[in-house]
């Protein structure tokens, strides 16, 4: 009997949800706001899109830079409505929203993969 428990990698639903908030937060400003003003769309379309991709890279092959570029990703999306300027409006709600969870999914994954060595993520994935 070994006394060591197993080391897993998180699971692959973290994966599927981590890319379903980055295609809701990429679209949010459609969906949220007949005319979202242009360098609001962008950005939140591409911070969108960028967690989403890291999502999709996570369901092939786990890394750890992929948790912090998600948590980084997430503070900035949280961060946007001060940084752009729409503070007060409700894609700012929406962005403050996905942002924590998306920072909060990130710090469980990371957590959940910090014991594990580069050799366990790669063989011990899904």
């Amino acid at each position: 009997m070994n006394a060591t428990p197993e080391l897993k990698p998180h699971a692959r639903l973290e994966d599927w949800v981590m890319i379903l908030l980055g295609a809701v937060a990429a679209f949010t400003p459609w969906l949220v706001t007949a005319t979202p003003g242009r360098p609001i769309a962008l950005a939140t379309f591409a911070i969108g899109t960028m967690i989403a991709l890291l999502g999709l890279i996570e369901l092939v092959r786990l890394l750890r830079f992929e948790e912090i570029l998600h948590l980084a990703l997430g503070a900035f999306l949280a961060a946007a409505p001060w940084l752009l300027g729409y503070l007060g409006t409700q894609l700012a709600t929406w962005h403050h929203v996905i942002g924590a969870v998306v920072m909060l999914l990130a710090l469980i994954e990371l957590w959940q993969d910090w014991s594990l060595n580069d050799e366990n993520m790669e063989t011990g994935r899904h």
